[in-house]
């Protein structure tokens, strides 16, 4: 037998969930010495956001209700401005915040309102700390945030939904672009890791470099320390780690189905990279890979467009007229970029125009190739073939297993 209505139950559900929701950000508040706007204050703003929603429809009475918590965040701003001449609005924001998360759960929006209010404190609390690295990112950063932006929200959207053609092969211009934007995110995000987390690790800056272009961080490295072949191999194999990572994500993005049907390759390919880089990081000596000093460059966004579009329509062309040498096709693209292979793969798998064994064998051929074109940079930049090829056949050695044991389970 039901002691209680649904309806009666959903208003108490309602009534806690608000309440504790307008307490946590008021506990917050609270702990920070604003003591005549603390818990109860925000609990019962909440709460009474949550009562104007859940119990009348007019939409008057909501917006009337945000009008008054305006008026008293607004004179709470103004004694406390005349009495302690601090001028933070933060609470004064929170204030109607509050009131806001407690008219979603009237309204029924729970999840929306939770994690609202979940981040809402986060940013609160880790408010100095957030202040403390808005001290430190520069212009140039500001500059580049602008340029991402731009490429991600303002160019894609415009760009043609459906493939035009271009020198004999159907260009899918948004797919291009969404893989542009991809990397991109993926480059800035390492750019800012290795920045603010750790850029005097050698292994960690080579890592994120490789999301970027690993052949680029290898050849870095081998300009810049021709005699010391040990942190060679260690930032080749962590750069590489970080390029399979890189493109792990991007594959994800286009075929989660590929990503799992070529996590056999991929895996122990990264696995490989990522010992190598454990075994050379204790024998490396202490060198700082040169920090790129802007997250984004133009520069890097056309050649990576470039290749990716040559490395594209040379596999279509490959699947059109020859179709027994895509995988031959894939290594010469790895050369360029491995990055381009595995996205043109990707949608090749996707529209069926290649099975899952030349998929897995074309992965693994442009993974074969980029590893071929890093160990020619650091053998020429040093001149120690035998140190550097002894690493080398181990590394392929990895990879084939890694492909033997993909189409054995495929």
């Amino acid at each position: 037998m039901q002691l209680f209505s649904p309806v009666f139950e959903a208003f108490v559900w309602k009534s806690v969930l608000a309440i504790a929701i307008g307490g946590l950000i008021g506990l917050e508040r609270e702990k920070k010495e604003h003591h005549v706007i603390g818990f109860r204050t925000f609990a019962l703003t909440g709460f009474l956001g949550m009562l104007l929603t859940s119990t009348t429809q007019n939409a008057f009475a909501v917006a009337l209700g945000l009008a008054g918590v305006f008026a008293l965040a607004a004179l709470y701003y103004m004694q406390r401005a005349r009495h302690t001449g601090a001028w933070g609005v933060t609470t004064t924001i929170m204030l109607p915040t509050t009131y806001v998360l407690g008219a979603l759960v009237g309204t029924d929006f729970f999840v929306e309102a939770g994690l609202a209010a979940i981040i809402a404190v986060f940013l609160l609390v880790e408010g100095s700390q957030l202040h403390d690295l808005t001290q430190k990112v520069s212009k140039s950063e500001i500059i580049d945030l602008l340029l991402f932006a731009l490429i991600a929200f303002i160019i894609y959207p415009q760009l043609p939904a459906k493939p035009l053609e271009l020198l004999g092969q159907d260009v899918n211009l948004r797919f291009f672009w969404t893989i542009v934007v991809s990397i991109t995110a993926i480059s800035f995000g390492g750019f800012i890791l290795t920045k603010y987390i750790g850029k005097q690790a050698l292994s960690l800056a080579s890592f994120f470099g490789g999301f970027v272009s690993s052949v680029a961080v290898v050849a870095v490295m081998a300009e810049k320390a021709k005699k010391n072949c040990q942190s060679i191999l260690g930032v080749l194999a962590s750069a590489s780690a970080g390029s399979i990572a890189s493109d792990s994500v991007l594959l994800a993005i286009i075929s989660p189905a590929l990503l799992y049907a070529a996590l056999p390759t991929t895996s122990v390919f990264f696995a490989a990279f990522a010992v190598a880089t454990w075994f050379y990081a204790k024998k490396a000596k202490k060198i700082e890979l040169e920090q790129s000093k802007r997250p984004l460059s133009l520069k890097f966004i056309v050649e990576f467009s470039l290749a990716l579009f040559l490395v594209s329509w040379l596999l279509n062309w490959t699947v059109e007229n020859a179709p027994g040498v895509v995988v031959l096709s894939s290594f010469v693209g790895g050369v360029l970029s491995s990055t381009s292979v595995f996205a043109s793969i990707a949608l090749l798998y996707n529209a069926g125009a290649v099975s899952t064994k030349t998929a897995a064998l074309s992965l693994f051929a442009g993974l074969a190739a980029s590893l071929t074109a890093k160990l020619a940079i650091t053998g020429f930049a040093t001149g120690k073939w035998r140190e550097i090829l002894k690493p080398g056949v181990l590394l392929y050695a990895a990879g084939i297993a890694g492909v033997a044991l993909n189409l054995l389970l495929s």
